[in-house]
């Protein structure tokens, strides 16, 4: 009997070895691993705060203020040197000549000078006295010519300058401090210097001096935040202390300048980093050990939360030439997130289903929960805030690397089961119990929301230093800098266009309110060259003719003025300088501190100026600010969180039409509406708890949203069975513990993105227990 035909059969699918996803992997973190290897930290890392508002700043004002903290002041150093008060001053100051000349040896410094001395008082007086013709006299003669138009003087214009330089020399002499300029008379009889003196003010003046100690200002050759701006600084004021050491061994040294702050804050923020991550995830595997059986699975997670993180670094760092460390703090956010996927589809597991059977089961509210947390986070890509941008991409790219590693490495581990703990406590709350709560939340809502305040302030970035900001106070207050005047900054397309606002500036400044500034000492544009035209070089050639016969008839010797009269004939003698390069080349001979009151480059100037109360700039004043401190970029940060609110909003659309998308119109509204109450009642909740709200408020709400998406979207994927159920209380709960370690943070603004993160998730988690919203289907 011949035996029945083999019917042909479909041949089994051959599965995907497991040695593809374990390898594609591995070369992942390989890759991702070498790039950040090849990274160098200094380069591509910033702890700078200014950083996080862009370079190219719209708000001319913010631009400014940033010009400003990045400019000469930022690499000034104030140091210094305290001995016993018993200390002869000869001893001290050879201490400090010591410690200013090893500093200027160090190739670390640019610039090293004791202040308060007499080398710096006559150093200063040198550099005024040779410039005191070509920078001062335009300015003096321009004055003296309108006074002559106003006395409506008969004689001739030389004639009556040569005895009016006299009759204001006899007044100036009969004064009180007269006889201080006896000296300064025979070379300086116009007394281009002593006026100029009290134009300057407060900022030409030395610092206080006190018993024992010395002061010394230096500057820096390379910027605080770089390399060669910290250690090596520190290493040559080692160095500078061990040689003043050498005439005064008891001395001691104090410092401070950006370069402490900026060294301090990257050791701090680095240490900040490693803490909280280490502690974001303990604290998830803690809380997951308590809900599941069998704990020993959870140690599965730790390679997916590593791989989200490599990947999410390696995306910002290829895309961003400078990453802010912040963006690292902030990732801590991703142990939360990335073990949401590992948490559904574990918990969702059945005996009876394969890997690929539970994941065609789950895929909908797999791909739901991730779309709409990739969605709000890509909102942010087109903030023009540099620090949201790079948080919006670092978490999207955690999202689609921690969802892709999630779905790689499972496969290796299809029966992994953690066996989770069976929740007794039934929250479920019946139809009229539900409206109750719904009423009671909307009430918190309105009454909390109600009583928001917005407080933007970028210091809410910055790592706390206390003990460094109380040094730096004592130390500012020590060198004269204490901040009870008001400051104000006049910019220009250049040197001679600032130098005309400025004297517009102070032609509306009140009476009452004497302003100082380096201004008087440059020259104007008109003032210039009026005193270089042929007939005023007249006038002055013959007022040097007529000015002993002057001197003599005011009782004078005509032979105590020859210094000047032959620096007269000299200034007339040589060429006048064009007016550009008399103002630029004045302002970089300019010696210390002097030197931070003005700055030029390519893209403009500005000049500094101080008061000694504050007053509101006049609107006429074109081109004038008042330099209220940080207050300038706070206004530029409330800013952006405006410009943050909005894409949030538009994240929140895309999360409407994705839930709408999947579940229609009536269903997807309320799925939607759940995380966005839930963000609701936690800003109600905190506001109600007196806490002003902030930027990084705003980033919480979204991520909160973004998670609580996630919840309702499984909770509508549930069959009654509790599968999701389970889930989404482990990965809220895990999600919270996570959020509630970045309360612990020193830093203000990561700690309220923590608070309002673990509060949002926590009553997201609520309102699914309780199917507030009526999602889920019920067996």
């Amino acid at each position: 009997m011949r035996p029945p035909p083999v019917l042909d059969r479909p041949a089994p699918a051959r599965p995907v070895p497991r040695r593809l996803p374990l390898l594609a992997l591995i070369v992942f973190g390989l890759l991702c691993g070498a790039w950040l290897l090849s990274l160098d930290p200094r380069e591509h890392f910033t702890t700078d705060v200014t950083e996080l508002l862009p370079a190219g700043e719209r708000d001319p004002e913010a631009r400014l203020a940033l010009s400003l903290a990045r400019e000469r002041q930022a690499r000034v150093v104030l140091a210094a040197l305290e001995a016993p008060a018993d200390t002869p001053p000869a001893a001290l100051s050879a201490a400090a000549q010591a410690f200013a000349a090893s500093l200027r040896a160090s190739p670390a410094f640019a610039e090293a000078l004791p202040l308060g001395g007499q080398d710096e008082r006559a150093s200063l007086a040198a550099f005024l006295h040779a410039r005191r013709l070509e920078l001062l006299l335009p300015a003096w003669l321009a004055e003296r010519r309108e006074q002559h138009r106003a006395d409506a003087a008969t004689e001739s214009f030389p004639s009556w300058l040569a005895r009016d330089v006299f009759a204001r020399l006899d007044e100036r002499l009969s004064a009180p401090d007269g006889s201080a300029l006896a000296e300064l008379v025979p070379t300086d009889p116009l007394l281009l210097l002593p006026e100029l003196a009290d134009r300057l003010g407060s900022l030409g003046a030395s610092p206080p001096s006190a018993a024992g100690r010395a002061l010394i200002w230096a500057e820096t050759r390379a910027g605080p935040l770089s390399e060669a701006g910290q250690q090596p600084v520190f290493a040559a004021l080692a160095e500078a202390q061990a040689a003043a050491r050498e005439h005064l061994p008891a001395l001691e040294l104090r410092y401070t300048g950006v370069h402490r702050f900026a060294a301090a804050a990257q050791a701090s923020t680095r240490a900040e980093i490693t803490r909280l991550n280490l502690l974001a995830v303990a604290a998830v595997l803690a809380v997951a050990a308590l809900l599941v059986r069998r704990p020993r699975g959870l140690l599965h997670l730790v390679p997916l939360v590593l791989l989200a993180a490599l990947g999410a670094a390696t995306a910002t760092t290829a895309l961003f030439p400078r990453v802010h460390v912040l963006v690292f703090v902030l990732g801590a956010l991703l142990s939360g997130v990335t073990i949401d996927y590992a948490f559904h589809l574990l918990l969702a597991r059945r005996e009876d289903e394969t890997y690929r059977g539970r994941l065609r089961r789950l895929r909908v509210p797999l791909l739901a929960a991730a779309g709409t947390t990739l969605a709000g986070f890509l909102a942010l890509t087109f903030s023009e805030l540099p620090l949201v941008r790079q948080l919006g991409v670092y978490v999207a790219a955690g999202i689609v690397c921690g969802l892709g590693a999630t779905l790689l490495y499972l496969s290796l581990v299809p029966r992994l089961d953690l066996a989770p703990r069976a929740w007794r406590v039934r929250l479920l709350a019946p139809r009229r119990v539900r409206l109750v709560l719904l009423a009671g939340l909307a009430l918190v809502a309105v009454l909390g929301l109600a009583r928001v305040t917005w407080d933007d302030d970028l210091r809410s970035l910055e790592y706390p230093s206390p003990t460094l900001r109380a040094e730096d106070a004592a130390l500012r207050a020590a060198f004269g800098q204490a901040d009870t005047d008001a400051t104000f900054l006049t910019r220009g397309a250049d040197l001679a266009d600032a130098l005309e606002r400025w004297h517009a500036f102070a032609a509306l400044v009140p009476a009452d309110t004497p302003l100082s500034g380096l201004a008087p000492l440059l020259p104007r544009a008109a003032d210039h060259a009026a005193a270089g035209s042929p007939e005023a070089r007249r006038h002055l050639a013959a007022f040097a003719q007529a000015f002993p016969a002057a001197a003599e008839e005011a009782g004078y010797e005509a032979e105590a003025f020859a210094p000047f009269l032959t620096a007269l004939a000299a200034h007339l003698a040589a060429p006048p300088p064009a007016h550009d390069t008399l103002l630029r080349d004045t302002l970089d001979a300019l010696p210390g501190p002097l030197g931070l009151l003005a700055h030029h480059d390519a893209e403009g100037a500005w000049l500094l100026s101080r008061a000694p109360r504050a007053f509101a700039v006049p609107p006429e004043a074109e081109g004038t600010i008042s330099l209220a401190g940080i207050e300038k970029l706070n206004r530029v940060f409330a800013r952006y969180r405006v410009a943050a609110v909005a894409l949030g909003a538009a994240g929140l659309a895309a999360l409407l039409l994705i839930s709408c998308a999947l579940h229609g119109l009536r269903t997807g509204l309320r799925t939607a509406a759940l995380p966005v109450a839930a963000a609701a009642f936690a800003f109600g909740v905190l506001a109600l708890a007196g806490q002003s709200f902030g930027l990084f408020h705003v980033f919480g709400a979204l991520l909160g949203v973004c998670l609580a998406c996630d919840y309702a979207h499984f909770a509508r994927a549930d069959d009654g069975r509790g599968e999701s159920l389970g889930s989404i209380r482990l990965s809220a709960l895990t999600t919270a513990a996570s959020f509630g370690v970045l309360t612990l943070s020193a830093i203000p603004a990561v700690s309220a993105l923590g608070a309002s993160v673990a509060l949002i998730v926590l009553t997201a988690l609520v309102f699914v227990e309780t199917d507030l919203f009526s999602l889920r289907r019920h067996a």
